[in-house]
């Protein structure tokens, strides 16, 4: 019934459907997935139509058509060599080489030199992108958004989170994941390998997870990052700041293995000596990527105004993430029990890196271990499918260009331009009638959206790739190399001490998604998603029944305004979910010129947590049931995080909120004073939500998602609805319905 279990009435009929299977190549199925299958295939037809012509003559084709169907012969090429038995670990083996050269045992004799060959090293891994336990990378400056800066990170897990080491229920997992060491030792060969690999590789592993943030804690940035520069560093180490909720972490870390200062400590501080240490260590990998010319020339030519003053302090100028991460994680590599461990743990990741291009075995055992048993997905993609999605992956906005052309309508984009307008307007009404912020703060709040911007199905310029020499001679491997070499000069190099670029994309338009970048304070829509169920053209592309009144014979004018009802509930709640993202716990941090700037009041701050208490609460009696495979273990509950997912289920309600306020709107601005009518197209609001969210996914998958993943699970998503008065008054809940909540605990922010 509606009022007992809401996204099981509106979808139950498509989730109870035999028929309907999470195909084998997938780990979940819904709304997202099934347009994701649909622009694959038109993807792949796309792609052979390239290749086909570059066999038959290249001279019809573009220099960008042409790196397409080269990527896409060379990766094809793979699989029909894998197919015929052929492969080898030459890729794995010249990595392994060149890490032996660089911290093997003959090559770094002392421990020195092992931490000194080491930060040559993870130069080489920034370069290859390669994982290693610290990353170097750009970003909007967090004060100065305008300004793209020096990055520095943790990194370097290996499985999905912290809690996958620690958790007494990831317990199978990382039996799962010795077990798949194991098997990548013997394909490789333990002679090309440390001694104890697969020991040593968990333990480190293990030690980084431990100093790791949990992923709730690491979504408060504003309380974890520090400004500085190269030179200042080191010797600020000990003032980084760090998120003081983490100290927390240590009590329940345990020091099987050493390390239990760095591990179980509360606080650690580096000493004099370790300063000059960290200070060569950084040097050395900041010399091998050149970095210092880099920032010098980059500030010089984007800022040519700046006197020497400004120039002497900023050009050098970078952000620091966690500052307790890196007192930890030094200590872990200067200390000489850990520098086995450490090549291990750096063997494993160049093999990883590489393990595409070797023997259809090793990659049949990453998919194996990270997809059929992390994710629960039986079988791997066809290679059609896994080469569009490494074309993607390599040349995005290639492929972003040529989709736009055969499947986006510009009148859909004047639509949506349209659609925001009007949540914008309600957006803009809401803050104005707003009874818990201050005025001073609904002010910044309404300069905010004032200073908000859209962009819709395709950037404005495209990425150049003209730099990215491809040819059919080179292997897919060597594909790689070039690829890897390219982005890491056209979008980290070249990006570092220059000015944001405010029409670039995080996402190619053939991607079904959709972002808020606070920095930015855009909203992005890629073409892809602007398909049903989230956006319908005609009465055939709504996915769920109609309420009766709705049903049969209707004029075309009730038929647009089913649609509007329809999309309202899908692409425009979407879009008010995005709008809202710059208002929710982390969005109103950032000010409307996107800088890290909290400006709401204390009072404010203190109204706005009192009113998040309440969807704390709802979070909280969301539990997932693990059913031990085999029936003979206990069943293990898995909670949802309402830290981790507070961002996004606020932005759910505004979605909702502003969706149906954006709708009521828009039947008051076309004369519907018809109030059963009304009613109606408002349930048809409420499924068409409902509908969107529909899945099916694996208990692995499901799993994971708890673990990892911002959003709420799609029941929880879908139910969202009953913290809207409308919607009771539709479906007539009453106190002891599963859908009812007594109204002061429906929580509405906007």
């Amino acid at each position: 019934m509606a009022t007992e279990d809401f996204y099981a009435w509106v979808n139950g009929a498509w989730l109870n459907d035999p028929e309907v299977k999470i195909p084998d190549d997938y780990p979940r199925w819904g709304s997202f997935l099934m347009l994701v299958e649909e622009g694959m295939h038109g993807q792949i037809e796309i792609l052979e139509s390239l290749s086909s012509k570059l066999d038959e003559d290249e001279s019809k084709l573009n220099e960008e058509e042409i790196k397409l169907a080269l990527i896409w012969k060379a990766s094809m090429q793979r699989f029909e060599d894998w197919q015929a038995g052929k492969g080898d670990y030459a890729a794995v083996e010249s990595e392994l080489e060149a890490l032996d050269a660089t911290i093997g045992p003959s090559a770094a004799s002392t421990p020195e030199a092992f931490v000194e060959n080491f930060a040559k090293y993870i130069a080489r891994c920034q370069e290859l992108g390669i994982g290693g336990p610290i990353d170097f990378d750009k970003g909007a400056n967090m004060e100065a958004s305008d300004h793209e800066i020096l990055d520095l990170g943790p990194s370097g897990l290996s499985l999905p989170s912290r809690a996958y080491y620690l958790d007494d229920n990831f317990s199978e997992q990382r039996a799962w994941y010795r077990a798949h060491l194991e098997k990548v030792r013997d394909m490789v060969g333990a002679s090309h390998l440390e001694e104890d690999f697969v020991e040593r590789v968990v333990r480190f592993e293990t030690k980084l997870a431990q100093i790791t943030m949990k992923r709730d804690q690491s979504r408060n940035y504003d309380q974890y990052y520090t400004i500085t520069t190269l030179d200042d560093l080191p010797g600020q180490l000990n003032t980084l700041r760090h998120l003081e909720a983490k100290e927390a972490n240590f009590a329940e870390n345990k020091a099987e293995n050493g390390d239990a200062d760095v591990l179980t400590e509360a606080k650690v501080t580096v000493s004099e000596e370790e300063i000059a240490r960290i200070r060569d260590f950084l040097e050395v990998a900041v010399s091998h990527l050149g970095l210092r010319k880099v920032m010098e020339d980059n500030y010089r030519k984007n800022y040519p105004d700046a006197d020497a003053a400004t120039v002497e302090e900023a050009q050098y100028r970078l952000t620091v993430y966690d500052g307790d991460y890196f007192r930890r994680v030094f200590k872990l590599i200067f200390r000489e029990a850990n520098h086995a461990d450490i090549r291990a743990y750096m063997q494993y990741k160049a093999i990883r890196s590489a393990s595409g291009y070797c023997t259809k075995e090793m990659d049949e055992e990453m998919f194996d271990f990270f997809s059929r048993k992390l994710r629960g997905q039986k079988a791997q993609k066809a290679p059609e499918k896994r080469t569009v999605n490494l074309v993607n992956s390599w040349v995005d906005m290639l492929m972003g260009k040529i989709f736009v052309e055969h499947f986006f309508s510009e009148k859909d984009k004047e639509t949506l331009l349209d659609m925001i307008h009007d949540v914008v307007k309600v957006m803009e009404a809401s803050v104005k009638r707003n009874d818990w912020l201050a005025d001073a703060t609904k002010g910044r709040a309404l300069e905010k959206l004032k200073r908000f911007r859209s962009m819709i199905g395709y950037p404005d310029k495209w990425k150049d790739f003209s730099a990215l020499v491809l040819t059919v001679e080179d292997s897919l491997y060597e594909m790689r190399q070039k690829v890897m070499a390219f982005e890491y000069q056209a979008e980290f190099l070249d990006k570092i001490n220059g000015l944001k670029d405010k029409t670039k994309w995080e996402m190619p338009p053939s991607m079904v998604n959709a972002y808020f970048h606070p920095q930015q304070n855009v909203i992005v829509f890629p073409a892809a998603i602007i398909q049903p169920p989230f956006y319908s053209r005609t009465m055939s592309d709504v996915q769920f029944d109609l309420p009766e009144r709705l049903q049969g014979s209707l004029s075309d004018a009730v038929k647009e305004l089913v649609l509007r009802a329809a999309n309202s509930g899908g692409i425009v709640a979407v879009i008010a979910h995005e709008i809202s993202h710059g208002y929710d716990d982390q969005g109103r941090k950032f000010d409307h010129d996107g800088n890290m700037n909290d400006w709401w009041t204390p009072e404010d701050t203190e109204m706005f947590t009192e009113k998040t208490h309440i969807m704390t609460e709802q979070v909280e009696e969301y539990v997932f049931i693990e059913e031990d495979a085999d029936g003979a273990g206990e069943p293990k509950e898995h909670k949802m995080s309402a830290d981790l997912t507070m961002g996004e289920n606020l932005a759910d309600l505004g979605g909702l909120s502003l969706g149906l306020q954006a709708f009521n709107q828009h039947l008051d601005d076309q004369g519907v004073d018809d109030e059963g009518l009304r009613i109606a197209l408002c349930d048809v609001f409420f499924r068409s939500w409902a509908n969107i969210w529909k899945s099916k996914q694996s208990t692995q998958f499901a799993v994971q998602a708890l673990a990892t993943d911002p959003h709420a699970p799609p029941h929880f998503r879908g139910n969202l609805c009953k913290n809207i008065d409308m919607f009771h008054e539709i479906y007539g809940t009453k106190p002891g319905d599963g859908m009812y909540l007594p109204p002061e605990k429906r929580l509405v922010m906007w």
